[in-house]
């Protein structure tokens, strides 16, 4: 197989349904993507809060001349997942399965069922916040020690055990 690593089912599918001028197509599309979150990371960097920043000069955005300046066209912002920065996590069968489950009942239970879609990913993102703001409280040598000290169960424990 390729150098390429499934991430999922659709994945799969995609690869046996397309043509190779398809499979071009998205890796083409991947890469235009990835430019597009490191042009937005590097304005994030930069201290672009949303004032009109300056393009790197690099082969692929050469600098205009001062005649040739036109308006920038309105550009649509980014959809969330494309703004945020991927790290792949290494996580048990038992929670993905209880994060899909998770995330399912938060959608249900939505007062509102416009708005954001909550899926694995926000409320990863959300434990990862909640961790972040536990820092005094993390410490030992292990995930166990480490779990302890926050007060967080041991996989497989009864609720009512803690």
């Amino acid at each position: 197989m390729g150098g390429r690593r499934r991430r999922g089912l659709a994945d799969l599918i995609g690869e046996v349904g397309a043509t190779p001028q398809e499979r071009e197509e998205d890796q083409q599309r991947e890469g235009a993507l990835a430019e597009t979150r490191e042009g937005e990371r590097s304005r994030r960097l930069s201290g672009g809060g949303g004032e009109a920043g300056v393009p790197p000069a690099t082969t692929e955005n050469p600098v205009r001349e001062e005649a040739e300046v036109h308006p920038a066209p309105q550009a649509r912002p980014l959809p969330k997942y494309l703004a945020l920065e991927r790290k792949e996590a290494r996580l048990r069968g038992d929670q993905v399965d209880a994060l899909s489950v998770l995330a399912r009942r938060v959608n249900r239970r939505k007062v509102s069922h416009g708005g954001e879609r909550i899926t694995e990913n926000t409320l990863i993102r959300v434990a990862v916040d909640w961790l972040l703001s536990q820092e005094e409280h993390v410490g030992g040598s292990t995930e166990e020690e480490i779990r302890s000290g926050l007060g967080v169960r041991e996989p497989g424990a009864r609720r009512d055990s803690i």
